[in-house]
């Protein structure tokens, strides 16, 4: 340990630089959040692209436990100890099911969630034999998740477990953040059908009751016909916010992907903005049909000043060849945020983007904006492709055409020469966005960017863009209602 003086005197050495330097460095940072601020206005657009890239298999399983990304034979009919033996356990060792690779489809065809997992022989409280599971998921049609981690034990001739075995449930994100999770109540009772009711999913401004975070969280109305139904508290803590999400989820007894759900998302410290958010999310799936509508509320004590409305389909039941069709309705309201209707948004977004060939996980589409309440907007044109290493690229075609909710005018009414993102990939899974004037690397996680910025020859750490701001480090920039910065 160094001499205590000897670092009270630097780290005084120290602080009166930073104050002789304190307006110039802020300066610094403020033509930084200048140049970043194009990026603000890609929030909505990035979540779909998020949504739609199929990451690249990477593997993300902690260090000590990293395998390569072969598929093995289906486990279905065999017993935890069939599985143990089969493997390489002695009655004593840890396995690794599969010994290497992972098994793809983990949830059954196109359910896109890659896993492997651990065995290790244990004693059970009865005295019997089991086992204690280590369960680590990839979803690689998720690139906010890096991996999903489960732990709990089960019986030696069954692979049902019980919810007071369930010992660890945790989700890495890709900004290094961690949900904690607890499952408060699931089926235990694996001969029952019995469950939560399937959800309704209704148009939002319609239905705005069912889309208002509520005074108490309902429990839900039980039916039977139900394969599989949970209840599920989430806490994701980063260096900037505390987030507590509570999930209800149900899913039919006769098939998985009839299924759906209702989140309530709330913030429950922000340290960047010192903001109250709250979500709720109703989300369904019938087959190749999927929905998810939401809207979210953002303030403080007493007051509303911030309402969004997401809208999603992702539909490939209407095509010849299965291919994906996928349409977002992102409104904003800054003006009146509590007496919210269609025809008094601030700004709406409409995002429409269509797979060019089957499995192809590539798209082209277009983007529509339209501004306070206004039926006539611009729009562009939008592709989502991959390049020869497999990583995606978007690309903006910055002719602008006027456009309505439903259609193009083939008349161009605005060419951009000089567009604010020269290029934006993702590559490796990671973000590598290029600006006019420097690139951002990093990630995009619960609607905020996350990184890294290179600009005039130096790396600027700890960069968040969010729909309220840009933080730089320790200096943070809010925006007015037009995207300049609040002095």
């Amino acid at each position: 340990m160094k001499k205590i003086i000897l670092g009270l005197l630097i780290l005084t050495l120290f602080l009166s630089g930073c104050i002789f330097n304190k307006e110039e460095l802020k300066s610094n940072t403020k033509e930084v959040a200048t140049t970043l601020a194009p990026l603000r206005e890609y929030l909505s657009t990035t979540e779909t692209i998020m949504g739609l890239a199929r990451g690249k298999k990477i593997d993300k399983i902690p260090q000590n436990k990293t395998v390569n990304t072969e598929n093995i034979p289906d486990l279905d009919g065999k017993t935890p100890d069939e599985v143990y033996k089969e493997y390489g356990g002695d009655g004593k060792n840890e396995i690794r099911v599969p010994n290497s690779g992972y098994i793809d489809n983990f949830y059954g065809e196109g359910s896109n969630i890659r896993a492997a997992f651990y065995m290790t022989p244990t004693t059970l409280t009865d005295d019997s034999t089991g086992y204690i599971i280590d369960l680590y998921m990839e979803p690689y049609l998720d690139l906010s998740v890096d991996y999903d981690y489960e732990k709990y034990k089960i019986t030696h001739d069954s692979w049902e477990f019980k919810l007071e075995n369930l010992l660890d449930y945790k989700t890495y994100l890709s900004d290094g953040s961690i949900a904690n999770r607890e499952i408060i109540e699931q089926k235990d009772d694996w001969n029952s059908d019995v469950g939560y009711a399937m959800f309704d999913v209704p148009e939002v401004l319609n239905n705005l009751d069912l889309y208002l975070y509520p005074d108490t969280i309902p429990q839900p109305a039980t039916t039977t016909g139900i394969g599989w139904y949970s209840h599920t508290k989430s806490e994701i803590q980063n260096f900037f916010r505390d987030i507590v999400a509570e999930e209800f989820y149900t899913e039919s007894s006769t098939d998985m992907y009839i299924n759906s759900g209702v989140t309530y998302i709330k913030t429950k410290s922000d340290m960047l903005w010192d903001t109250k958010t709250k979500t709720v999310v109703r989300f369904e799936r019938n087959g190749h049909f999927q929905s998810t509508k939401a809207f979210t509320t953002t303030g403080n004590i007493g007051s509303t000043w911030y309402s969004a409305l997401d809208d999603v389909t992702i539909d490939s039941t209407g095509s010849n060849n299965d291919l994906t069709h996928y349409k977002k309705t992102f409104m904003e309201w800054w003006k009146d945020p509590e007496n919210i209707r269609s025809d008094n948004f601030s700004y709406k977004e409409i995002i429409e983007m269509d797979e060019k060939g089957k499995d192809t996980a590539e798209y082209e589409g277009t983007i529509k904006e339209f501004w306070n309440g206004r039926t006539t907007g611009n729009g562009y044109h939008v592709s989502l492709v991959k390049d020869n290493n497999d990583n995606y690229i978007f690309t903006i075609d910055w002719q602008w055409f006027e456009a309505t909710d439903k259609a193009f005018n083939k008349s161009i009414i605005k060419s951009e020469n000089s567009n604010p993102i020269k290029s934006f990939k993702i590559v490796d899974n990671n973000l590598v966005i290029e600006l006019n004037g420097g690139i951002f690397r990093g990630h995009f996680c619960n609607g905020v960017f996350t990184g890294e910025f290179e600009f005039k020859d130096k790396i600027y750490k700890d960069v968040v863009i969010d729909t309220f701001g840009i933080k730089i480090g320790k200096d943070k920039f809010r925006f007015d209602k037009n995207g300049n910065i609040i002095e």
